[in-house]
């Protein structure tokens, strides 16, 4: 049915639901007048899913009343509106009532019949549940699975993000020399890309993250301070 028509689909199922209330309290005269407006709406909008509902229903309450030719018209009237619609509930349901009903009449072999097509259609519906809810697990664990590796995918590109931003830092803290470094062979200055002579400290401190600190290796010691050294020991032998 359209949109616009539900309503009016939704309005026999309601008078059903009504019916069955009636027949579940023990009143079926009410509940039959009930299924007998069903039937006429239903009728009228070609609602065929009700129409074999409501035939099962007034069926269940004629085999209440052992009105056994009633029962298997309505019975067979639902069954073959199920069978056209494809209703695998409602023929499974047909089926028990079949069952019930050749119970009752004592015709055992065609209750036993039924009875196994009732468990048969029951198991088949079982299966057919079964599978449905396995292929719609099986969907979402795939969907989680892919959800899952796309986020692990993300956070290493971060990382590897990350890692290349603190290797760029690193590299960009590095101050690299090469090529040929002029410097003068007697006082060791470096003469610089504009000409410029400059102390060797002074170049390699703009040139390199490199830092000095000052001292006197022993022979520059002994060249700058060795006539002091020996002054200072000749006057403490003469003391």
């Amino acid at each position: 049915p359209t949109k616009k028509s539900r309503p009016k689909f939704q309005i026999p199922l309601n008078q059903d639901n009504i019916g069955r209330a009636y027949s579940l309290l023990g009143e079926p005269e009410k509940a039959i007048m009930y299924y007998q407006k069903t039937l006429v709406m239903s009728e009228k909008l070609d609602n065929k899913y009700v129409i074999a509902l409501t035939n099962m229903y007034l069926a269940e309450i004629y085999m209440e009343r052992r009105e056994f030719e009633q029962v298997e018209k309505l019975l067979s009237k639902s069954l073959m509106i199920a069978e056209e619609i494809n209703s695998q509930i409602l023929i499974r349901n047909i089926f028990e009532n079949y069952a019930k009903l050749y119970k009752l009449r004592r015709k055992y072999k065609k209750a036993l019949e039924y009875t196994v097509k009732f468990y048969d259609r029951s198991y088949e519906m079982f299966n057919e549940d079964s599978k449905k809810r396995i292929e719609k697990l099986q969907v979402q664990y795939e969907t989680e699975k892919k959800e899952r590796e796309a986020e692990i995918f993300r956070l290493k590109n971060v990382e590897l993000i990350d890692a290349n931003q603190k290797l760029k830092e690193a590299l960009d803290q590095v101050k690299v020399m090469g090529g040929l470094i002029p410097i003068c062979a007697n006082c060791k200055r470096i003469r610089d890309d504009k000409g410029f002579w400059n102390q060797l400290e002074a170049y390699l401190t703009e040139h390199s993250d490199a830092s000095f600190t000052h001292g006197i290796c022993p022979s520059c010691v002994d060249n700058l301070y060795g006539d002091f050294e020996k002054n200072i020991n000749n006057e403490s032998l003469q003391i």
